[in-house]
């Protein structure tokens, strides 16, 4: 009789041992998050991603998106076109907003995006705060939300324009804050 502690210490494991399959659970899990009508917290955080899944391109989301600690996202391409809780991108690699949603129903968070220079591609709505953090030099305000509804705070290395710059272009509702921060 072959005992099974016998095989196990005899055979090599991937004869014996079938991993899970993995290369496509990003993908099921947003058909899954789809399937039962988009709403909640889609949490695609720390998954190693390098971009955005396309399946989310131009969609409404009910709930929140997070796709933070990304650091190989360099673009927001192929966001959902809405999203009607918060957007949470922070610590990826993006240099601006392009490709991102136009509408945010709540805050939209980008800490520690090292590369980010530019507000371009910004939503047009975002129904909570906005809060950016960046190592780099923000020299324009071209491409800010056209109305954000609560706060808009900024830190950076250094800026080139004032609160009373924001307010001719963006319908703050709350308040401005400009951080100036030591870079790194």
């Amino acid at each position: 009789m072959i005992k099974l502690k016998d095989i196990l210490l005899e055979a090599k494991s991937p004869s014996i041992f079938i991993p899970r399959r993995t290369d496509d659970r990003v993908e099921r899990m947003i058909k899954s998050y789809i399937r039962n009508g988009i709403h909640g917290y889609l949490d695609l955080s720390e998954m190693n991603l390098d971009k955005i899944p396309e399946i989310l391109k131009g969609i409404t989301l009910d709930g929140s998106l997070n796709v933070s600690v990304n650091p190989k996202i360099k673009t927001l391409e192929n966001s959902p076109s809405e999203i009607m809780g918060n957007f949470r991108c922070h610590s990826t690699g993006i240099s601006d907003f392009v490709g991102g949603p136009e509408y945010v129903g709540r805050g939209m968070f980008c800490y520690h995006c090292p590369k980010l220079n530019s507000f371009v591609g910004s939503p047009k709505y975002v129904g909570g705060d906005f809060v950016i953090v960046s190592d780099q030099l923000l020299t324009s305000i071209e491409g800010i939300p056209e109305v954000i509804d609560e706060n808009f705070n900024i830190y950076a290395p250094s800026v080139n324009f004032t609160e009373q710059d924001i307010r001719k272009v963006c319908d703050v509702n709350g308040k401005i804050s400009i951080f100036e921060r030591s870079k790194g």
